[in-house]
């Protein structure tokens, strides 16, 4: 409600009414504002969490098919040096069946 083109008279409780009304709407905004800015900062610390636990398991995952990957070129170098399958077992950590399934693959072995 406009006060200055209000048919009443204009006095001082229509002023501090009109204030107070005024200082609410204002109080409120503010707090729409607060609110906005915590929620961001709140989406902002959430990716963040996120990314680094998702840069964690990646590295986590990568780390161990790297380690896996190197356990197989090792036991496919001792295949080509004749050794036999439960020392390579024993060397690389792999199952005797993983070894049979590189050993497959190496086309001078075949199973």
């Amino acid at each position: 409600m406009d006060i200055f083109n209000s048919k009443k008279p204009l006095t001082i409780s229509n002023l501090m009414k009109h204030e107070k009304e005024a200082r609410r709407i204002y109080e409120m905004q503010q707090k729409s504002l607060h609110d906005r800015a915590s929620l961001l900062a709140a989406v902002e610390e959430m990716k963040k969490k996120g990314y680094e636990k998702g840069f964690k398991e990646g590295f986590e995952k990568g780390f161990e098919e790297g380690k896996r990957e190197v356990k197989q070129k090792v036991a496919k170098a001792l295949l080509w040096k004749g050794m036999d399958i439960p020392f390579i077992a024993e060397i690389t950590e792999l199952t005797a069946k993983e070894i049979m399934e590189l050993k497959s693959g190496i086309p001078s072995f075949k199973c």
